[in-house]
């Protein structure tokens, strides 16, 4: 019985340390724009985790992940794709961010719902320029990044990178 009430407080001070809840894990995920040169974050007071890019002008783009304003885990685009892992008061944090490729389909309309399932929460607009931008061939492109980070195996900030 001990040893259940003190797993169960373990594991709810894990939680609380992160700010990870099931409920807020499963129903937000946010939209940045890198920008050539600039750091733009993108931050959730649930859980007290950032995420910043720092797109790299000709160069490859920086993401970090912070947590209570500390930065945790930092890499390169590269780095990301693989992922990295690290620590944050006893906890095992994971971050990556999955490169978002897209190549032409058979019709501008198929490319076009292509586009609008990778990047469900993009504008419209946006994702219409993106779509326009793949004509008919073989060459495609990465239209930005799925950032994920989680503590001790739950996701606590996804966020939605896109490229300018």
């Amino acid at each position: 019985m001990l040893s259940q009430f003190r797993n169960a407080v373990l594991a709810s001070a894990l939680l609380s340390i992160a700010g990870v809840s099931a409920a807020h894990a499963q129903g937000k995920q946010y939209l940045i724009s890198a920008k050539a040169g600039k750091e733009v974050c993108v931050a959730d007071a649930a859980s007290k985790g950032q995420v910043c890019v720092a797109g790299g002008s000709f160069s490859h783009d920086v993401y970090s992940l912070k947590i209570d304003g500390n930065t945790v885990l930092k890499g390169i685009d590269d780095q990301l794709s693989v992922g990295l892992a690290g620590n944050y008061q006893n906890q095992a944090i994971a971050f990556v961010c999955d490169a978002q490729n897209i190549f032409p389909k058979e019709s501008p309309e198929a490319t076009l719902a292509e586009v609008r399932r990778l990047m469900p929460n993009s504008p419209p607009e946006r994702i219409k320029t993106i779509a326009d931008l793949l004509e008919p061939g073989t060459m495609g492109m990465e239209i930005g990044r799925l950032c994920k980070a989680s503590s001790d195996g739950q996701p606590f900030i996804t966020v939605q990178v896109m490229f300018d």
